[in-house]
């Protein structure tokens, strides 16, 4: 079977990777995910912590800093993306070694393996690498799942190749898991119940939603937040939810002209394209990498557009109210808790299976509202305008949900020890 895969893994790669080129997408680390890299040095077999991306490296940076007060042992963490490799060094310093994780071939996994010699391997949420998983178990290197979670929409996908998922899933020997919905699909899909523990959502324990405080002050000032204005963030939009935030809030401004509008699209290389959209509408696009050289009042015709990456939850703390992209279209969403941690109303459309867990959570306990289109959107804000006393208590609820949560990253932390005895 794993032949076959890296055979499909082979023809693939052979197609894609020109693609990469003409792109502009190759980068220095994918010398090192074929296997190209000077030999690493530990004074011990170290843990290995896989992540993939950006919101995977978060959670991974929790779990590093719970190992580094429970062992002594050297911490590695591979990541897949340059994106993943910038935030990974950023957040986790000098408490691990940052690598780029080995294509999915045996004989490019077999070469890390010798080099890196890991003690344990530590899997962040829910992805499945067929060859790396096979290559530690003939190893008889442990394999940990953390955080892990099955959206109802992935078990589709993974049920219709169960005959290959069991087998992987047979080799992993601990698995923590968000939910209860998520544990049993994931023994359906054929893990082995007794290894199954639920252990929470780690991205509640994540302090880093606060921010860097000494920034905050300034964002006031250079966005000229006055205390009597409203802002609306539309955070992590993809088309055509800009448009039809758009229109909501030309149609809001008629009753609230105090009303100021910030969007912050998912990719931030779609500026040009949101900077013309701003224009039909009769507005002017001011771009957050150039309000620092902005001298004068913003006006209601300038459109916040957020072209800068890491900005977004800091910016959070001055919303009025909060849309999260990816749901009005079949995006799967976002992340609720950086704008929850403020205590601010969430909205958001119907798409959230990425999150579905935590939208069911935030929705069964009054702390977020859900809307299905541009007029539902264009309600729920002017609801939560019309009635302050209620905002404030659904961002007083969404804030404490995750205080009831945490501690998932020291439960995971524990289990992970225990294996190592």
């Amino acid at each position: 079977m794993f032949i076959i895969y890296d055979i499909i893994f082979i023809l693939f790669a052979f197609f894609y990777l020109p693609c990469m080129l003409f792109a502009g997408k190759m980068h220095r680390g994918l010398w090192q995910r074929l296997g190209v890299f000077k030999r690493q040095k530990f004074s011990q077999r170290p843990i290995w912590i896989h992540a993939v991306s950006v919101g995977e490296v978060g959670v991974a940076s929790l779990l590093v800093k719970a190992l580094k007060q429970k062992t002594n042992q050297p911490l590695v963490i591979s990541v897949v993306t340059p994106t993943g490799n910038s935030l990974a060094k950023k957040l986790i310093g000098e408490d691990a070694k940052v690598i780029y994780a080995p294509l999915d071939l045996s004989f490019i996994v077999n070469r890390f393996l010798r080099f890196i010699n890991p003690s344990l391997f530590i899997l962040v949420e829910t992805e499945l690498w067929p060859n790396l998983i096979h290559g530690l178990s003939k190893n008889k290197i442990p394999i940990v799942l953390i955080n892990g979670r099955i959206s109802p929409r992935s078990f589709c996908g993974y049920k219709a190749v169960r005959f290959l998922t069991k087998q992987i899933l047979a080799r992993i020997n601990l698995f923590c898991i968000q939910t209860e919905g998520d544990k049993e699909r994931i023994i359906n899909l054929g893990a082995e119940p007794e290894k199954v523990k639920v252990t929470g959502n780690m991205k509640f324990d994540n302090l880093d939603y606060t921010g860097t405080e000494t920034g905050l002050s300034d964002y006031n000032l250079k966005l000229w937040i006055k205390s009597d204005e409203l802002l609306f963030i539309a955070g992590s939009t993809h088309p055509p939810e800009e448009k039809i935030i758009l229109g909501v809030y030309k149609n809001l401004l008629s009753d609230f002209t105090n009303l100021r509008l910030l969007i912050a699209p998912r990719h931030i290389q779609r500026a040009d394209e949101i900077e013309r959209l701003v224009a039909k509408f009769g507005f002017n696009a001011l771009r957050m990498s150039d309000v620092a050289y902005h001298l004068s009042p913003i006006t209601h015709h300038q459109i916040l557009l957020l072209d800068t990456i890491g900005q977004l939850k800091q910016l959070y703390k001055f919303a009025s109210v909060v849309f999260i992209g990816g749901t009005l279209i079949k995006k799967g969403g976002q992340n609720i808790l950086e704008a929850a941690f403020f205590a601010k109303p969430v909205v958001f459309g119907t798409y959230m299976f990425n999150f579905s867990e935590i939208a069911s959570l935030y929705l069964s306990n009054n702390a977020a509202i859900q809307v299905k289109n541009k007029e539902e959107l264009e309600q729920a804000v002017r609801r939560i305008f019309n009635n302050t006393q209620e905002a404030s208590a659904m961002g007083a609820r969404a804030k404490e949900i995750i205080y009831s949560q945490k501690g998932a990253t020291s439960r995971n932390a524990d289990l992970v020890m225990g294996l190592m005895k």
